[in-house]
């Protein structure tokens, strides 16, 4: 009895601190701190498993920003779920369902190989895959594995748009498919399927490789980083030139000796300092138009150069000296 009374002691007390936790997400949700509702929504349907929490977690997700895939999933999951209030199936939830839809990305397997093991960004996907697979929108990688043999396909899911994934023929084999062990002990990823987008909009016949790649968009920082350079050079070279206009200015009326005499004239003093800066600004110009017009070159390499293979490795190496700067660019292509 002792034994029974404290799990029932112990069940109540989850059960106040989760009720707890959902007033004090609703709270939060009403000042706008969708975060923090988020947080509290999740705890308490941890031990609740309400229908009325779900939707509110599914809110908190949905205008929080940062968790549309999970307020997708969660909405459906609410759709599903017979104590919903049919009020809010009915008149509220296909529009929310919508949002949620228009913010997460969407994957359509055009030629997954039969009884292959497909991965996600390293998760286990369900199988067999469902028509669409519903993603945060971004670049993922997926896997398919098929005895030996490990095709991979790298996309750009588009937030509201069905984004093709093809990973090319495989040998056709009789040898059953072996399925992977897990990576890690964390749960897998469960993708979700999904309905058209309301426009019902069909996937392109032959999906298109993106153009955007890690390596582009380094490329673009670099030639942006080149640009910048160019023009720090640029105003240090014109600000070179002013120092020895101010030099020439200054000393114009010491003649060419008078700063050589042991008891220079004050004067002196101030031509000197304008050729300092002079020497200085001029090195600090060549450096920073050295460093931009090789930081260009290398962007404008890393852009426009062809897709490289998944082996190839590239770097960008800095080189600088006293006088000149520059980057330097080396690996395979």
């Amino acid at each position: 009895m002792f034994a029974g009374a404290s799990v029932h002691a112990q069940s109540d007390q989850a059960l106040k601190a989760a009720q707890l936790r959902f007033r004090e997400g609703v709270a939060l949700y009403k000042k706008a701190d969708y975060e923090a509702a988020r947080v509290a929504f999740a705890q308490a349907f941890a031990v609740l498993h309400s229908a009325d929490v779900l939707l509110n977690l599914a809110l908190a997700e949905l205008n929080g920003g940062g968790h549309s895939l999970e307020a997708l999933q969660h909405l459906r999951q609410y759709e599903r779920d017979p104590k919903a209030d049919s009020a809010v199936v009915k008149s509220k939830l296909p529009a929310l369902i919508e949002r949620a839809y228009k913010e997460t990305g969407h994957l359509k397997v055009l030629d997954a190989p039969a009884g292959a093991a497909i991965t996600i960004d390293g998760q286990p996907a369900i199988t067999p895959l469902p028509e669409l697979v519903d993603v945060s929108s971004g670049r993922h990688v997926l896997e398919a594995r098929v005895q030996d043999k490990t095709l991979t396909a790298e996309v750009v899911a588009v937030a509201g748009e069905i984004t093709p994934v093809k990973f090319g023929a495989v040998a056709a084999t009789q040898a059953a498919p072996t399925t992977p062990a897990p990576t890690s002990s964390a749960p897998p990823v469960a993708p979700t399927a999904t309905q058209p987008p309301p426009s019902g909009d069909a996937p392109p016949a032959t999906p298109s490789e993106s153009f955007w790649m890690t390596r582009r968009y380094v490329g673009v920082a670099v030639a942006g980083f080149g640009i910048i350079a160019l023009a720090t050079g640029g105003y240090f070279g014109m600000k070179s030139t002013d120092d020895g206009d101010r030099a020439k200015a200054a000393g114009a009326n010491l003649g060419p000796t008078a700063c050589a005499n042991l008891t220079p004239p004050a004067g002196c003093a101030d031509v000197k300092s304008a050729y300092d800066a002079q020497d200085r600004d001029h090195t600090l110009g060549v450096v920073f138009l050295g460093l931009g017009a090789a930081a260009v070159v290398t962007g404008a390499a890393l852009i426009l150069w062809p897709q490289s293979s998944p082996a190839s490795r590239t770097a960008v190496v800095p080189v600088l000296s006293a006088h000149s700067g520059g980057l330097f660019l080396r690996g395979d292509f």
